[in-house]
């Protein structure tokens, strides 16, 4: 790459994304680095106290002021343009950062809207989001390899780890507690509502996999047609969980579920 743009998130994570010629860094936290490469040349966003977002677009920096202190610099254009947005930034069409932890992400790609609010400590890798990526986390967890088409909305309130997550279309995650998720992919909604631990391994969703969750389970290789929702307020193992059209999981008791093949819906 042409010049290195850094920027710092949280205590020891780094944001690093190369999408083009040169290498773009945003500094949020301490110590943590964000790398956007899409362009020839740096631009910056100083996002908190000691933080800098730096995309490169375009010819020339474009800045925005982003509460007291914070910074946010976008270039698309030949002249710097200024915008104050407050709590919410824009990245190719809405770049939205809003952080209330220590977390790092890297490789994270939106071709329109790339939106992250964060409140807790995570690691987010490999996000690439079609339309819209928007995490809000507010607990630890780490984030590999998410893929959404469309919209990858994350809301964590707990510790989890998230690995392959792909998404067509809408991919929300709300979790309550801790847990594991890998290579979920959802077709056009994966929402993930967990207020319990679990490991979600391989959710595969076509239209919508919602997760309502207030216990601890693992699921693995969840995969629905159109609706997966689990409401699952005890402790138990699901794997393999696949439903054509509608799979609901009510359990308020302690259960392993294993291989669930429904066509149209399953109610339980």
């Amino acid at each position: 790459m042409t010049s290195p743009k850094g920027v710092a998130i949280g205590n020891l994570g780094r944001f690093r994304i190369a999408t083009g010629g040169s290498p773009k860094g945003v500094a949020i936290g301490n110590s943590r680095r964000f790398r956007i490469a899409t362009g020839e040349s740096p631009k910056g966003v100083a996002i908190g106290n000691l933080g800098r977002f730096r995309i490169a677009t375009g010819g020339s920096p474009k800045g925005v002021a982003i509460g007291n202190s914070r910074r946010f610099r976008i270039a698309t254009g030949e002249s710097p343009k200024g915008v104050a947005i407050g709590n919410l930034a824009e990245a190719q069409k809405v770049l939205q950062l809003e952080i209330w932890g220590d977390f790092g992400l890297q490789q994270a790609e939106a071709q329109k809207v790339l939106q992250l609010a964060i409140r807790g400590d995570f690691g987010l890798q490999q996000a690439k989001a079609q339309k819209v990526l928007q995490l809000a986390i507010r607990g630890d967890f780490g984030l590999q390899q998410a893929k959404a088409q469309k919209v990858l909305q994350l809301e964590i309130w707990g510790d989890f780890g998230l690995q392959q997550a792909e998404a067509q279309k809408v991919l929300q995650l709300e979790i309550w507690g801790d847990f594991g998720l890998q290579q979920a992919e959802a077709q056009k909604v994966l929402q993930l509502a967990i207020r319990g631990d679990f490991g979600l391994q391989q959710a595969k969703a076509q239209k919508v996999l919602q997760l309502e969750i207030w216990g601890d389970f693992g699921l693995q290789q969840a995969e629905a047609q159109k609706v997966l929702q689990l409401e699952i307020r005890g402790d138990f193992g699901l794997q393999q969980a696949k439903a054509q059209k509608v799979l609901q999981l009510e359990i308020w008791g302690n259960f392993g579920l294993q291989q669930a093949e429904t066509q149209k819906e399953m109610h339980s």
